[in-house]
């Protein structure tokens, strides 16, 4: 009977290690998978907005563009806050419209935010407010290939964490369903080809 029961804590205990292991590794390939699909679908929205902004008309017909943001947040309901500006010929930044689902303050900008998106580099940034994870994005606007201005973006990801959470507590139970499945069979297996004999 111990020789039982120390074959199957053996034998249960290498099976908890490698399936915790393969569990924790499965798990940290899909978060990044879901982390690059979010920040594709981030510059996927950045590219949209840009080129719906990018015709002499609605540059400078705020109201096209207020319809454009009004429209794009409707479709998108994660995306909390845009914010357009404009370059001044100095170099400076013009407001030009601002759309917002929640009162949350706009994403700050630095000298060196501003130089960056001169340079057409998107800039992204996570930021925890009342619980709920946001994703900060500053991208430039172009405009017959120069850069315009900047769009600030604000989007939610509260519904992609509660998928990982999810996604993670799917994992765990299998894993302890599993062990317990695999320790059930072991220990019925050693009664019948161990101590029997």
């Amino acid at each position: 009977m111990r020789i039982k029961i120390k074959i199957l804590f053996i034998i249960i205990g290498s099976l908890l290690l490698s399936l915790s292991a393969s569990t924790y590794y499965s798990q940290k390939i899909i978060e990044k998978k879901a982390e690059a699909d979010l920040s594709d679908e981030v510059d996927k929205i950045v590219r949209q907005l840009d080129l719906s902004i990018v015709t002499t008309k609605r540059i400078s017909n705020v109201n096209i563009i207020d319809e454009n943001l009004e429209e794009l947040m409707s479709v998108r309901p994660s995306i909390v806050r845009i914010d357009l500006f404009s370059f001044q010929d100095d170099g400076t930044l013009r407001y030009l419209i601002s759309k917002k689902t929640l009162s949350i303050d706009q994403i700050k900008l630095t000298q060196k935010d501003i130089d960056q998106i001169k340079k057409d580099q998107i800039l992204l940034s996570l930021e925890k407010i009342d619980n709920v994870n946001y994703i900060n994005v500053i991208a430039p606007v172009h405009f017959n290939d120069t850069i315009f201005g900047l769009i600030k973006l604000k989007k939610s990801r509260k519904e992609f964490d509660r998928l990982l959470a999810k996604q993670r507590q799917h994992a765990f139970i299998t894993a302890i369903i599993s062990i317990s499945f695999i320790t059930g069979v072991l220990a019925i297996s050693m009664n019948q080809i161990v101590l029997r004999p």
